[in-house]
């Protein structure tokens, strides 16, 4: 099932032409999506990125789907050097003078957006940052591998989001859960002991 197919589907159950409810479709499938890998515990997708590092400035911008660092390296001097990941108390400490700058040596995720390094740069290091994430949504890509393999989840996870927000009668919104927990017992077995990091793996 491919994005076209999903929105069109999700219309005809939900018997609704009000132009705000088509607006916020995208949003359903998208919640969905992260719900079912999550329930599932379906792997995320290592991706990969170059933020960009400012001379002098210890914070680093990570891509906005970003979710755990993999690996994180800077290029200084023709050598690449894997920075070694910390807390940022640790960083705090050892490097309380902002004004001190260096080659980094060490990372700490600080929050969802800023990665922390330690000691700030003394240039602008050319960088690679391998991080998971969750995989490209149908709605953007127009196919996926849930859309391929698992469509029932998928749509039937939209439909009782879809549901809630059209404010339907309890049953009909507990009719789409339990469709979608039967289609998602079936992922279960899926992702059941196997790495997050596995699958959907680029390289």
């Amino acid at each position: 099932m491919n994005y076209a197919t999903l929105l069109q589907a999700i219309k005809d159950f939900a018997v609704d032409a009000e132009p705000t409810f088509y607006t916020h479709i995208p949003e359903f499938v998208k919640a969905t999506e992260k719900r079912i890998i999550n329930d599932a515990d379906l792997p995320l997708a290592q991706l990969a990125a170059s933020p960009t590092i400012t001379a002098s400035v210890a914070a680093v911008t990570v891509p906005a789907d970003f979710l755990s660092v993999d690996s994180f390296a800077i290029t200084a001097y023709g050598e690449k050097i894997f920075l070694l990941p910390k807390s940022v108390d640790f960083l705090d400490t050892a490097y309380p003078v902002a004004t001190t700058t260096d080659v980094p040596k060490y990372y700490a995720v600080k929050n969802t957006t800023t990665l922390q390094l330690g000691p700030p740069p003394a240039a602008a290091y050319a960088t690679q940052l391998r991080y998971l994430g969750y995989p490209a949504s149908i709605v953007d890509s127009g196919t996926s591998w849930l859309g391929d393999n698992y469509e029932a989840a998928l749509l039937y996870g939209a439909l009782r989001d879809a549901a809630v927000y059209l404010k339907e009668e309890q049953d009909v919104v507990t009719m789409y859960n339990n469709q979608y927990n039967e289609a998602l017992g079936q992922l279960k077995n899926f992702g059941t002991g196997r790495s997050r990091i596995d699958r959907y793996r680029k390289r």
